[in-house]
């Protein structure tokens, strides 16, 4: 798969978790259970249930937004590969979503100072908080 495909899943991917705590978040989902299940009944469910699963794992922090980000674009470049039509779909989705606007990558890093205190720093959406 070609870099710009990866980077459109990735983009994708990013789009759907930002959604995921928005107001078209269920629109988002159903369109992407049909994108996903490729418009089979049965498939679509599956789909629909993996996606709540996934909203419910970053609204409780049971998994971290990139965590679940980087899951859905590993299927996304699947399907991307099976049918290469769906990248026409995936760019639609993200210019509906805002695309990578909604929401950047999270880096932690985590140091030490003498005397054993712990500093932890955070990245979130460009804003940095120490704690």
């Amino acid at each position: 798969m070609g870099s710009v495909e990866e980077a459109l899943a990735s983009a994708a991917g990013r789009a759907l978790v930002s959604a995921m705590a928005s107001g078209v978040w269920y629109a988002l989902r159903d369109t992407m259970a049909e994108l996903l299940g490729r418009r089979d009944r049965a498939r679509v469910t599956q789909v629909t249930k993996s996606l709540e699963a996934s909203r419910e794992a970053v609204a409780t922090g049971a998994a971290s937004r990139e965590t679940v980000a980087t899951r859905w674009q590993g299927r996304l470049e699947a399907l991307i590969e099976e049918d290469p039509d769906a990248a026409v779909a995936l760019r639609s989705i993200i210019d509906r979503t805002g695309g990578d606007i909604a929401f950047q990558p999270v880096s932690e890093r985590e140091s030490y100072t003498s005397g054993r205190t712990q500093v932890l720093q955070h990245n979130y959406g460009g804003a940095t908080i120490v704690a």
